[in-house]
């Protein structure tokens, strides 16, 4: 290996991000990608400026539990009747995205024992970005 090759190795070799929502949206978001604010806005709180992303799958998945879920009076009734169907975790090659639109979640503190955190994300994310998935019941 190059010297170069191991260099852009070192510099690009993030590790992968998580983002959790409901199974219904799968076919739009694997044609359209994610997309800053979503199909729904599953908790009041949240900026539709941003998709949010997790380095921990767990951590992804939890923000689709019943029990944390805060969704706007308008798309209340949708949203738990979309849960029936399941939730879908993304696994994203953070590599694909650009690291300059990539922060810390201002709504979550990093866990320092566990490196747990979230992340906001003020771009797409391509289909391509995408290079794993699992299905998971609500």
């Amino acid at each position: 290996m190059r010297a170069r090759e191991i260099i852009l190795e070192m510099v690009y070799d993030y590790e992968p991000l998580y983002h959790a929502t409901l199974k219904a949206f799968e076919p739009s978001i694997m044609k359209s990608g994610l997309l800053p604010g979503g199909n729904l806005r599953m908790f009041d709180w949240s900026d539709k400026n941003y998709v949010y992303l997790s380095n921990y799958p767990d951590i992804a998945s939890g923000f689709v539990d019943p029990g944390v879920i805060e969704p706007d009076a308008e798309h209340e009734e949708q949203i738990l009747e979309l849960m029936n169907q399941g939730g879908v975790i993304f696994k994203i090659d953070q590599n694909k995205l650009n690291q300059k639109l990539l922060r810390a979640d201002p709504h979550y503190k990093r866990d320092d024992d566990t490196g747990e955190a979230t992340y906001i994300y003020s771009g797409i994310i391509p289909p391509s970005a995408i290079i794993g998935k699992e299905y998971f019941n609500i």
